[in-house]
């Protein structure tokens, strides 16, 4: 099985339901597995949502190409932007875009 990059993990441990962190660390380990946890982002994140937010129009980010990748698909994505972890979430269209930012302790 492979590892699961650095920023997944943190992703899933700050961002993700405290009930689904394990499921998703072990979906994401193998490309069976992990093809599962993708096509379920096509429909629903089961991220905590005391750290979710609207997406404001006028937020200022570096990754222009990647926010328009983010944009223009049809598909789920999760967006997870460095150094701590602060994501964007798109489900599968229609669909509104979610932040998810937990501030660090």
């Amino acid at each position: 099985m492979a590892e699961v990059s650095s920023w997944e993990s943190k992703f899933v441990r700050r961002l993700i339901n405290r009930e689904k962190r394990d499921r998703y660390l072990f979906l994401l380990k193998g490309t069976k597995n992990r093809r599962k946890l993708t096509d379920r982002l096509n429909h629903a994140l089961d991220y905590d949502p005391k750290w979710a937010g609207a997406w404001f129009d006028r937020h200022e980010l570096r990754l222009e190409h990647a926010v328009d990748e983010v944009l223009c698909s049809a598909w789920g994505v999760v967006m997870i932007c460095p150094p701590e972890p602060l994501a964007v979430y798109k489900p599968e269209d229609p669909g509104d875009l979610i932040l998810l930012r937990r501030p660090a302790r």
